[in-house]
């Protein structure tokens, strides 16, 4: 991790400055990873959306906004005042660090198809952590508080927990584990 500097992403919600008559915008997906990539190297992010002549954000990125808006209020504790970790994280996860908690963002998780085969299908991704030196006492989704089973070898600093599909109808782009440690 090391020194840590300064820095800010600068993006347009479409791919202009300012307000065009284009329909090439980012997906709320594109928008929330961009923010979720700015927290991993502590950067700000600073996102341009064109206003109409008449000073109004035009009702489409408005709507974008209050869905990224929700998914980082839901997020809030993870995204604020937190550090990065030195640990390595398959594809795309990382760890965050604040105090006793650690914050991992996962990546591409599932949804389960319906309620009922929810219910009748056990479908866990294993997710691991390497580098991780504190003994861990409770892991659980940050979204819905759901408790995750995990398992610990402190001293190979090998760290792995089951990461259970999001439930049906919900799909949060990245989701992240709350890991506390002793």
């Amino acid at each position: 991790i090391g020194k840590v500097l300064a820095s800010e992403l600068c993006k347009t919600i479409n791919h202009q400055w300012g307000i065009g008559k284009d329909f090439k915008y980012r997906s709320i997906q594109q928008l929330i990873s961009i923010l979720t990539g700015c927290r991993e190297a502590r950067a700000n992010f600073l996102l341009n959306v064109g206003q109409d002549g008449s000073g109004k954000i035009p009702d489409y990125e408005r709507a974008m906004l209050q869905k990224v808006g929700q998914w980082t209020k839901m997020n809030a504790e993870a995204l604020y005042d937190v550090d990065p970790v030195a640990v390595v994280c398959p594809g795309g996860d990382f760890l965050l660090k604040k105090n006793n908690r650690y914050y991992y963002f996962a990546q591409n998780i599932s949804s389960t198809s319906s309620d009922f085969l929810s219910s009748k299908i056990s479908s866990n991704e294993i997710r691991s952590i390497l580098g991780l030196k504190e003994t861990v006492k409770r892991v659980f989704w940050l979204d819905n508080s759901e408790e995750l089973e995990f398992i610990q070898n402190i001293s190979k600093q090998m760290f792995s927990f089951g990461v259970t599909p999001y439930p049906y109808g919900h799909a949060y782009i990245v989701r992240i584990a709350v890991i506390e440690a002793e």
